[in-house]
């Protein structure tokens, strides 16, 4: 068994507890959370909010693998841009 901690901003939660829930994972648990850096940075880098959201899960090694895989696919990780 896996744990899994993902970490998005609340816009994107709702895509990621439909890929949970889709591979029915036993376990979810969905904490706020808010990032460190100072409003100076988040306005030179036009950044609105630094709220986010912190999903803890569990899953089977083959799970993990299909939960970031879909991770990357869904929510654009790793895409240019």
């Amino acid at each position: 068994m896996n744990y899994v901690i993902s970490i998005t901003g609340p816009e994107a939660l709702g895509v990621l507890e439909d890929i949970c829930e889709e591979l029915a994972l036993p376990l979810n648990v969905t904490l706020h959370g808010r990032g460190t850096a100072v409003q100076s940075m988040l306005d030179l880098l036009g950044i609105e909010s630094n709220e986010k959201r912190v999903v803890l899960s569990t899953a089977t090694e083959e799970k993990t693998a299909a939960l970031i895989e879909a991770q990357k696919r869904r929510l654009h990780i790793g895409v240019p841009g």
